[in-house]
């Protein structure tokens, strides 16, 4: 999620990889800890093994079939001791995709409770923006209904960032003032 500035200095992100963020850091909530413990989930469901094909490990060859049976066999399993820093990369991918999957249905039912969840937004960070030129924007709260969390959710599992932005932009358009203000933001949170 790269930093954005804007012709005038203020930086933030898209709105949509705010989301992303945030959505991440719930799924990630209940996740295992350590590479072994990832290994072990992903090689323990087949679309945890899809996971891993995905993200460049390629279970169909017989080497590396028989690495990762080491990498299980190892209890201290560690980047660079065991495995190399490619493949301790390639295995958070693998994970953090195939978590994305299993919570995205609780994450719908959790985000869509009630009528929809908010969402509290932190506009750009404008510190280096000449003060003529500063606009007048605050932390701002959004209520999103269930049908957008739906779509949000569908997309962040997708990884599809494009997608993200789009949602967010109809959602900051239609509650947040001036429209346009918030397609960069410095963060969002959501209250669920």
């Amino acid at each position: 999620m790269p930093k954005l500035t804007g012709e005038r200095g203020a930086s933030g992100i898209r709105g949509g990889a705010a989301l992303a963020r945030e959505l991440d850091r719930m799924a990630a909530e209940n996740s295992v800890k350590g590479l072994h413990a990832k290994v072990n989930y992903l090689t323990g469901s087949v679309g945890g093994q899809e996971a891993m094909i995905a993200a460049g490990i390629d279970l169909t060859n017989k080497s590396t079939h028989s690495t990762v049976l080491g990498w299980l066999s190892d209890e201290e399993l560690h980047p660079g001791v065991g495995i190399t820093h490619a493949n301790a990369r390639r295995v958070d991918e693998a994970y953090a995709a195939r978590r994305r999957h299993t919570t995205g249905p609780h994450l719908k039912r959790r985000l869509s409770r009630d009528g929809g969840a908010q969402a509290e937004v932190h506009p750009v960070d404008q510190a280096a923006v000449a003060q003529k030129y500063r606009r007048e924007l605050r932390q701002a709260r959004v209520n999103i209904r269930p049908s957008d969390w739906e779509s949000i959710v569908d997309a962040w599992d997708e990884g599809n960032d494009a997608e993200l932005d789009t949602i967010w932009d109809d959602i900051a358009d239609d509650q947040l003032y001036p429209p346009g203000a918030y397609a960069l933001v410095s963060g969002i949170g959501i209250n669920a």
